[in-house]
């Protein structure tokens, strides 16, 4: 002990002595030293001089602690000055009073002595309560040294390390109103701390903070319900950063699915963030419903009819393109405004609707709702989109032919080559055999040597026939051989379909 009080003193000095070069941080610690050896009239002169120099709130509150000792220790002097005063008092009146009244005979003697007695008692309570009570400062040394350390934790805001303290202090004295005082402080501090972590999102320190509380006053103000209310928080952000993590591995339904429970579980929690994130799940599986269209979408069998459409348009296909369009219409209800989730929405539509229609060889009903894909994406289905269109105009010529209204059919096949991506060739031989009936054929010359009439220009892969050479004749035979001209086809001889040639009849 007496080398600790030496090593202590040592320090003392040798703080003093930096005192004097005016620097605060040796003030600072001069003060603290002061402060824990209760030496409060020396710690007010160090921390009013660094006051002075630098201002700071941490040492303005340990100066007003200061004050508030001091005037503890004045009423602790005067309590007891007051107490031995009053002692004389009592005994200077009980002695005049026995020195002014005359002996008699019949009084009893014992009487002065029980007063005595019970004075000596009233005077060892007070003297008992005041060696217990607040204003006696010569702790034990385990008390001593846990006032020591909550000082400092105090003063350092470690509110936590301080409430731990002085709850410990308060189960070796427990009516210690210092140790009252400084635990309700911690822990109002503490409950503040939390609340500026909350605002800011800091959940976890927040929930640190209460927890710490609830440990050493679990009814202290609501933390209780604000621990619970801040765990459940905690649980949706932890599922909340998982639905986003299935969003970025391109699980879009799954990610849809997650969303929807995670809003309909709390609809308050993180509004704004949940709709953006979901508008985004919900494009996601748009466009993922749109691909597997793609996918799905393939050309009929080659055994398929005429009158039969191209490409095989399945129920799941249409299903597909349905829920696309479901898709993107929710997001565009959690994102009004947004210019690409309105035009991906009316695609999927048209594109519904377009299917619907050529599925079941409505060529004309079909050809307006494809168009309004083609007209804002010529690639859209990686083209197949344009395919189907071509086919409708192709199955809607050939319709008009067989009705005899060559104008139309050569309308509409004339319509194929302007959409791209299309085969070309069996537009033009649609074109070639439509036309043959929208311009009359010359009439040949009968002549004994025949001339050459104007002959259709054929497609690349049609084939003719020729006729037989005239007999011969007094006129010399020309050296050439004339080609045949082409009869147009009749509605009862139909076009031909994608992949077919056309062949001139005799």
């Amino acid at each position: 002990m007496g080398d600790s009080d030496a090593a202590k003193g040592s320090e003392a000095a040798r703080a003093e002595e930096s005192q004097k070069s005016f620097d605060p941080d040796a003030l600072y610690k001069v003060g603290m030293i002061y402060y824990q050896r209760r030496r409060w009239r020396e710690a007010k002169e160090c921390f009013t001089r660094l006051t002075a120099l630098q201002p700071s709130p941490r040492v303005e509150a340990l100066l007003r602690e200061v004050d508030l000792f001091m005037q503890l220790e004045q009423v602790e002097a005067t309590t007891v000055t007051d107490a031995a005063a009053t002692d004389r008092a009592a005994a200077e009146e009980r002695a005049e009073r026995e020195r002014e009244s005359p002996a008699q005979p019949g009084r009893k003697a014992w009487i002065p002595w029980v007063v005595a007695f019970a004075l000596l008692i009233l005077v060892g309570a007070a003297i008992y309560l005041f060696r217990e009570g607040p204003f006696f400062r010569r702790d034990p040394e385990p008390v001593k040294e846990l006032r020591n350390r909550g000082q400092s934790y105090m003063v350092d805001e470690q509110w936590c390390k301080a409430l731990e303290v002085y709850d410990e202090l308060l189960r070796l004295k427990p009516q210690d109103l210092e140790a009252k005082a400084n635990l309700k402080k911690a822990k109002d501090n503490l409950y503040d701390e939390a609340q500026r972590h909350i605002e800011a999102g800091e959940l976890e320190q927040a929930l640190e903070d209460l927890r710490c509380i609830f440990r050493y006053d679990p009814d202290y103000k609501d933390v209780r319900a604000l621990i619970q209310t801040l765990e459940r928080r905690q649980a949706l952000k932890a599922e909340e950063e998982r639905c986003r993590g299935l969003l970025e591995s391109q699980a879009c339904r799954e990610a849809v699915d997650c969303l929807e429970k995670l809003r309909a579980t709390d609809p308050e929690y993180n509004p704004v963030a949940i709709s953006g994130t979901l508008h985004e799940a919900y494009m996601c599986l748009g466009q993922q419903l749109i691909e597997q269209v793609d996918d799905e979408l393939q050309p009929s069998p080659t055994t398929a009819k005429e009158t039969e459409p191209g490409w095989a348009v399945t129920q799941g296909v249409l299903d597909d393109a349905l829920q696309a369009g479901r898709a993107f219409e929710k997001a565009l209800k959690e994102k009004p405004d947004d210019e690409k989730a309105k035009q991906s929405q009316a695609q999927a539509e048209s594109l519904k609707q377009g299917l619907e229609q050529y599925s079941i060889s409505a060529w004309a009903e079909c050809i307006p709702p494809l168009m309004e894909v083609y007209s804002q994406d010529a690639g859209y289905l990686s083209g197949k989109v344009a395919k189907l269109i071509c086919d409708a105009h192709l199955h809607l010529g050939n319709a008009y032919y067989r009705k005899g209204n060559y104008r139309e059919a050569f309308r509409e096949c004339q319509a194929i080559l302007d959409i791209q991506g299309c085969d070309p060739q069996p537009a033009r031989t649609c074109v070639w055999v439509a036309g043959l009936h929208l311009t009359p054929s010359p009439t040949p010359t009968p002549t004994l040597t025949p001339t050459p009439t104007s002959t259709a220009t054929p497609t690349a892969t049609a084939t003719y026939t020729r006729r037989p050479k005239p007999t011969a004749t007094a006129t010399p035979v020309p050296t050439h051989t004339p080609t045949q001209t082409p009869v147009p086809p009749t509605p009862e001889s139909p076009m031909p379909t994608p992949g077919e040639t056309p062949s001139p009849r005799p």
